[in-house]
Order: structure tokens, then sequence, then C-alpha cells
């Protein structure tokens, strides 16, 4: 069995209060959140969900079969327009990959990343379209600044959740490209440049004020790196500070390690969920669960996968306990703790 950690949420929140200040009921049953890495549709994998959109990604549903909400990396446009973006790689699938996605489980996609617009305003535009067609929650990007870091609300079972999307990868004429403004579209940005990390920073506090559980989902770190970088372990301490409860994210194609800030719950790296890896390291995928009970006490779990046929395929028995203990063992280079500490 995967180990579990549990540990007592204290960040400050207007638990029993609604946001209007008035009392409220408290959550009524635990809540179970369920995050994946990268996706995106190239290659052999866009035939596949062209061919069957419901049954392409059957392999991984079971990843998320008990997610009360489950966050996913959409790592592509979703589109058939738009030129494409000055650069060596770019992704884009059709909206049939949403479909498969949504019939796999998948709740909340988040666009912020390298690749969200990879084929411009009109690639976003139908991205944004799309996902919106599809019935998925979107967070990350969006036709205005308020848009791309606005946040994904929903109650379950009592609880208020928000889930905002960032990224800390960008090339370079993309910080000033994709930069959204007022009036313009774009991605939700975790950098310093053009106040990405100060708006970021302020949609959680906001957040933090009038909901019980805050997740932020990011792009994060170098490619094919296992362990966080100093930007990264920064970035997750001035989210917790913010009013994080559960920072995720990825962009290595590598799995990595999870663990505790303080009483925050961390993941550096989930790996490659839906993508054309077909061996090596590059395969090595899962999902990471968190359970949130009435009283606020947290349990989180990796769930370890491999990449079969390019999508993500839960292990079973010796195979799944091995990878789990892998999956620990990656945490000796964070300065992350295995169980909640008061700090």
């Amino acid at each position: 069995m995967a180990t579990v950690s549990v540990h007592a949420v204290t960040h400050l929140r207007a638990v029993g209060r609604s946001a209007a200040g008035e009392p409220r009921d408290p959550p009524t049953a635990p809540v179970t959140l369920v995050f994946g890495g990268d996706v995106h549709f190239e290659s052999w994998l866009r035939d596949r969900v062209l061919a069957d959109p419901p049954g392409a990604l059957d392999g991984m549903a079971r990843l998320f079969a008990d997610a009360d909400l489950a966050v996913v990396n959409l790592e592509t446009a979703v589109t058939e327009r738009g030129a494409p973006a000055p650069k060596r790689h770019t992704f884009r699938a059709p909206a049939a990959a949403l479909t498969a996605l949504a019939a796999a489980g998948v709740d909340v996609v988040s666009i912020a990343n390298n690749h969200g617009m990879d084929f411009g305003t009109d690639g976003l535009r139908d991205t944004v379209r799309n996902i919106a067609a599809a019935r998925l929650g979107l967070i990350g990007g969006g036709m205005t600044e308020a848009a791309a870091y606005a946040p994904h609300r929903t109650e379950i079972n009592g609880r208020r959740i928000v889930v905002l999307g960032a990224t800390q990868v960008l090339d370079p004429f993309a910080i000033d490209d994709w930069n959204p403004g007022p009036d313009r579209p774009g991605l939700a940005s975790a950098k310093h440049a053009r106040a990405g990390l100060r708006r970021l920073l302020a949609s959680v506090r906001r957040a933090a004020e009038t909901s019980d559980t805050v997740v932020v989902m990011l792009h994060w770190g170098r490619e094919r790196r296992v362990c966080p970088l100093p930007r990264q372990r920064r970035l997750a301490a001035q989210l917790a500070a913010a009013g994080a409860d559960v920072i995720v994210g990825g962009h290595a194609h590598r799995l990595g390690p999870g663990g505790y800030l303080g009483d925050a719950v961390v993941h550096y790296g989930l790996g490659n969920l839906v993508f054309y890896s077909s061996d090596g390291p590059g395969t090595a995928s899962g999902a990471f669960a968190v359970t949130i009970a009435p009283d606020d006490t947290t349990r989180s779990e990796w769930r370890p996968a491999v990449l079969r046929g390019g999508v993500a395929t839960p292990l079973r028995g010796e195979e799944r306990a091995a990878a789990v203990d892998t999956w620990q063992a990656l945490r000796s280079c964070t300065r992350l703790a295995a169980s909640p500490t008061a700090g």
C-alpha cells in the first residue's frame, strides 16, 4: 500500500463564515482532490482520440475514479486554427481530446504553461471555447487578464475550494507576447516579469479569505530535472505564506518529489500523464491524491502509473509498492518533510 501522510491544516480561513461574514455550516464529508501531470495529444495520441473520444483514455480512468475534483495540466492548444509560435515544438489537439479527458474523470484543466498559446490568440480563443463546450473547468488563461488569473471555484460536501493555475516557464518572446492585459488575451504567470507573481499572490490571498481550501497548479522547474530548483522552492514558500494549502505542478516530464512545507501539501513534479513518451524515465507517471476531512485533517497519496501507448496506466501489486517507495525516496533532494511541520 502507498504511504499515507496525515496532517491538520492550520492556515487561517474564514471557515464557518460565508463571504458576507454570515455563519455557515462546516464541511459535511471528506473531499478528495486528484492531480495529474502533463497532457498533450501529439503523434499517435491524436489518432487515438479521434478514433474513440470517450474511450481513448480508459486506461487512466482508475486514477481519478474516486476524485471529487480532478485537475490536470493541458499542455497544448485545442484548435485547428492559428499560426504556430516561433519555437521548436508547438502542440495542438482536436476538440475530441477534451471529450476523452472528461470521460476519464478530469474536471478542470490548466493551460498556464509554455504551450498554452502555441497557436496565438486564435488558438487561445478556440481553446477557451472548446473547454467550455466540453464542460470542463479552465484555469490559467483567458481572453483578458481577469480571466487568466480567475480561479475555478466549487463547493463539495460543504467545502469551498478554489483552484488557480500559473506558469513559471515561458519562452523569452512569450513573457511579453503571452502576457494578458485588461483587454488582452494571455496566460497567468508566476514570474516576476510584468508583475505576474504579484498578481498571482494577490489572487491567492483573495481566495484564502473566502474559501476553505486553496489549490495552485503550476508549470515550473526544468525539463528532465527531478529535484526542484531554488526558484521553485521560493515560489512554494511564497504561495504557502499567501494562503495556498495545496501546491502542485510539473513541466520536467519526469516524476518529482512531494511532501509538506509546514502544513501545506507540495508536489514538485507530476510527470507525464498523456504524452508521446514510449520508453525511458518519461514513462514514469501517476496521480497525486489529497483527501481533506471535515475537520481539515488531510491525507496525501501518490498513485503510481506507467505510460502505455502514451496514456497513464495504474500499477498494481508489487510494481505499485516499488514505485511508491521510489517516489518517497525522491524527497531527499528537497526541503519538504514526509509529514506536516509547524514551521
